[in-house]
């Protein structure tokens, strides 16, 4: 059964009133990162490996929003939608998570990690991007963690399993979430920590 529409039923006028005025935040946003992110951003040495995005355009299609790629255009976007901020995932970038190569991997998680923290720069109050952590190497996803809590991501996204690896990345997120000030673990305010499986 669908969600009655404010339409749908007799609203008074000063709750109609006070809902406008309701802090809206759209928990589940995402990214179109540039099509030639990986390329351009990656160390010189990972670039012929990177993956690609062909038949990828910022500039047309029918659900391409300038607002993907553009700070500037996501606040417009978010004020005619009546949004106060928004918890930004990664839509391309997550190819970093199959790439089955541990180096590039990290790689693009950082390149990307880069790009989200220059996106989000333009409102922090606003734009709550989630830092991508690869958990091949719980030394670099530690020290990656910690420079994107301190450039104010709002949190961190982690794939639980790459190439079957399941067991594998849940141990190395254990791992992650010991080395953790306590204060910091997933309950902390400042650092938020999201696991998925792939």
């Amino acid at each position: 059964m669908p969600f009655p529409r404010l339409s749908d039923v007799a609203v008074a006028p000063q709750t109609l009133v006070a809902i406008d005025r309701e802090q809206r935040i759209s928990a589940d946003s995402h990214m179109t990162e540039p099509p030639d992110l990986f390329e351009t951003r990656l160390p010189p040495a990972l670039r012929d490996r990177a993956p690609r995005f062909p038949n990828r355009d910022n500039a047309s299609g029918p659900t391409c929003a300038l607002g993907g790629w553009d700070p500037g255009e996501r606040l417009k976007d978010q004020a005619h939608d009546s949004i106060s901020a928004e918890v930004l995932y990664p839509t391309r970038g997550a190819a970093a998570w199959v790439t089955g190569d541990p180096e590039l991997e990290e790689a693009c998680c950082r390149a990307y990690n880069d790009w989200l923290i220059e996106f989000c720069s333009a409102a922090p109050q606003r734009l709550w991007g989630l830092a991508m952590i690869s958990l091949w190497n719980i030394e670099h996803a530690v020290r990656e963690l910690e420079r994107c809590r301190n450039a104010r991501p709002a949190g961190s996204d982690h794939r639980a399993r790459t190439g079957g690896r399941l067991a594998l990345r849940l141990g190395a997120l254990r791992a992650l979430l010991g080395r953790l000030p306590r204060s910091e673990r997933c309950r902390s305010t400042s650092t938020s920590i999201r696991v998925r499986g792939a």
